[in-house]
């Protein structure tokens, strides 16, 4: 009898374990191959929409209105590739860009870090919140160009679920 029951629980123990691991595995081959390139794909078109806002309403002061973007729920890095440098919204964890990076989108092109952004296997970089993990693009004010580099904040954007799944407010009934 005793020999069933440790079969039973190292069975289940066995299956639990490699359900686990397989679900991960799989959750995060999706997130590589699907949605990766779909947050690049939508953030760089923010990035975009404020680049073009920006450039039809040049009399928008650049730091307040990135500011409100800040606070809409992203990050922002905003330089001029040499001393000054501005962020808005959430603050990053890891706040180093190669200089090659900001010197690419100073020059006009896009820069694509959260595709292309290094992750571990078994690590997703969706809530890695590094500068690096980002989508550059050009931005032009008061006659120069800025790189202004922008991602999701993962706290602002998903924190209302969060507070949901934390919510303490049961109703307690007492009989």
């Amino acid at each position: 009898m005793r020999t069933l029951y440790i079969r039973i629980v190292v069975t289940m123990l066995v299956v639990i374990l490699t359900s686990s691991l397989l679900g991960f595995l799989f959750a995060n081959i999706y997130y590589q191959v699907k949605l990766k390139p779909f947050n690049d794909e939508k953030v760089t078109e923010m990035a975009r929409g404020i680049q073009s806002f920006y450039q039809e309403n040049e009399t928008v002061s650049l730091d307040s209105y990135l500011q409100s973007v800040g606070a809409l729920g992203y990050e922002l890095f905003l330089t001029d590739g040499k001393m000054e440098s501005n962020y808005f919204g959430g603050e990053f964890r890891k706040n180093e860009l190669p200089e090659k990076t900001v010197q690419q989108v100073l020059t006009g092109e896009t820069y694509h870090g959260i595709d292309t952004f290094e992750t571990g296997f078994f690590i997703t970089g969706f809530f890695d919140n590094d500068v690096r993990n980002t989508i550059g693009v050009p931005i032009k004010t008061d006659g120069e160009t800025k790189a202004l580099f922008l991602r999701q904040d993962p706290e602002k954007q998903f924190g209302e679920l969060r507070i949901f799944f934390r919510d303490d407010s049961y109703i307690y009934i007492d009989y």
